[in-house]
């Protein structure tokens, strides 16, 4: 029975040479395979980084919340027809 990679004209693959039938071969095969290696560092923990994680996620907020508040109103004074210069004033102002 071909298979299928010479169905499709491809090469058949060798048999390994230590893994051939009848020859006396010293190598025999493990029983089962090895385990995992455990680590070698136990694992961190991130008691000191919460709260500073925390904080930058809140500085990051506020200023992402400052930068919507001005545009907001900087867009808006520019549909009220206000300057470029007194729309970046109005909105300096809001935050």
């Amino acid at each position: 029975m071909a298979t299928v990679a010479e169905a499709k004209g491809g090469r058949r693959k060798k048999a390994s040479k230590t893994a051939k039938e009848g020859e006396g071969s010293d190598v025999k095969p493990s029983a089962s395979k090895p385990s995992a290696p455990s680590p070698s560092k136990p694992a961190r923990s991130n008691k000191g980084n919460d709260s500073k994680k925390k904080e930058k996620d809140e500085d990051e907020a506020k200023l992402s919340r400052k930068s919507a508040a001005y545009h907001k109103a900087k867009r808006e004074a520019l549909n009220l027809g206000k300057s470029v210069e007194e729309a970046k004033a109005i909105g300096k102002k809001v935050t």
